[in-house]
């Protein structure tokens, strides 16, 4: 599984989106310093294990969806594994947005 950091930076971004979570509260409760997760989503910049396991934690989703959405896809020619990736992608997209909040806590 090959990961680029456009990739990954797109995929954090998709998941903050849908969480309506701002680049700010990210970054503040993640502990980064200013502008470091709009060089990430953008692209321009690598991210470390531990700054991935932090914002996976804000973002309360594990580490693996965030790598796997961030992934390259398999290769079209491949078509049974294509199309169970492209599942997998939309069960983890859609847990992401049906999460529900449950006493001021977001539940998975």
């Amino acid at each position: 599984m090959r990961i680029e950091a456009t990739n990954l930076g797109r995929a954090i971004k998709q998941i903050r989106t849908i969480r309506g979570i701002t680049q700010k509260e990210v970054q503040s409760a993640a502990r980064l310093s200013d502008n470091y997760l709009s060089l990430i989503e953008s692209g321009h910049r690598e991210v470390s294990r531990d700054v991935l396991n932090r914002i996976a934690e804000v973002l309360q989703v594990p580490t693996q969806w965030i790598t796997y959405l961030g992934s390259d896809p398999p290769d079209k020619d491949r078509r049974n594994y294509f199309e169970l990736d492209q599942a997998t992608r939309t069960a983890i997209l859609a847990a992401i947005e049906g999460d529900k909040e449950v006493n001021g806590e977001l539940r998975l």
